[in-house]
């Protein structure tokens, strides 16, 4: 009512501000100013109306009841706090007196067990959980192998068998001693010869199978360890390592019903290298005898100056040719 009432004396008094546009300031202000005041009380209840709905305009923050009560918030989470830590207390339990354990936290554990497999292959399986990235020397009979544990302690390995009862000894670098014996039932079905040396030596064993020329099929070597299914192979075991780990190349011949009569010519041949050139080279080779006895022959050789990089030494009649009879 009061805005109606103001704004219609402004309307209707619109002719009068033109009219009077030049009398002096005193005589035109008065009259209206009085009309337009509010009255102090209308005003008064006006504040005290906004001021009363200030929390209730949308849109303001308004603080969480949990930022309000902090302190009680606190109180709780140190309880709960508290009774976690119980729990974890009545949880652990403390390790046996004097049981090792390895950077992981695992339980110092071995183990090495061996497996027949087909072919007269053996699968060894070696469990050292303590002795991870250490060097380990494995042999059977007189043939050696190295190998270096991976960061977990264990690994598997495949390797011929020598004979029907093989026993392998898996060396640690603290001097313990792991056995693993097993039966190889067809490791008589299969006639093996072996060559083996220390470090970067270089050396390689090849076999010409009837007959067969360099890169022929029947030539089996490292770059071709497999002559087919009726011939033979060759398995090629440990790791060249910066003390000079053992290794050793294999080679296998199947006695079958079905084999064809024939014979293997055998050689051992080293490549010189960098590694190897103008120094003496040592090997050995492993071969059952006709009494059924395996003899092993030691090799000694020089190698040429490093100008015969590329070149091959090659040593015949250092092992005996296999007869391939039918059976």
């Amino acid at each position: 009512m009061l805005i109606a009432f103001v704004a219609g004396q402004f309307v209707q008094s619109s002719d009068k501000i033109v009219e009077s546009a030049h009398k002096p300031v005193s005589e035109t202000v008065t009259p209206y100013a009085v009309k337009t005041v509010v009255p102090l009380s209308t005003a008064t209840a006006d504040v005290h109306l906004a001021a009363a709905h200030v929390d209730q305009v949308p849109g303001l923050p308004v603080a969480p009841t949990a930022v309000r009560n902090l302190p009680a918030l606190a109180v709780q989470n140190d309880a709960i706090r508290q009774r976690l830590t119980a729990l974890d207390d009545a949880q652990e339990k403390p390790e046996p007196e004097g049981r090792e354990l390895n950077a992981f936290g695992q339980p110092c554990e071995t183990s090495f067990r061996a497996k027949a497999m087909d072919d007269a292959m053996v699968k060894l399986s070696l469990r050292a959980t303590c002795h991870s990235n250490e060097v380990v020397e494995f042999s059977q009979d007189r043939l050696r192998f190295s190998y270096l544990l991976p960061e977990t302690g264990e690994m598997e390995l495949m390797v011929p068998a020598l004979s029907d009862l093989s026993v392998f000894v898996a060396e640690m670098r603290n001097g313990d001693v792991l056995t693993a014996p097993v039966q190889v039932p067809d490791a008589s079905l299969f006639e093996r010869v072996a060559l083996q040396w220390r470090g970067e030596t270089g050396l390689q064993l090849h076999a010409f199978e009837y007959g067969a020329a360099y890169g022929e099929l029947g030539h089996v070597w490292a770059q071709a360890p497999q002559s087919g299914d009726q011939g033979g192979f060759l398995t090629r075991i440990g790791t060249a390592l910066p003390l000079g780990g053992w290794q050793a190349e294999v080679y296998s011949f199947p006695q079958k019903t079905d084999t064809v009569p024939g014979a293997v010519r055998l050689n051992v041949e080293a490549e010189v290298t960098q590694s190897n050139c103008n120094r003496q080279i040592l090997g050995e080779t492993l071969q059952v005898d006709a009494a059924g006895q395996m003899q092993a022959v030691e090799l000694s050789m020089s190698v040429p100056a490093c100008d015969a990089v590329g070149e091959y030494l090659v040593l015949k009649n250092i092992l005996r040719d296999m007869k391939i009879a039918q059976n």
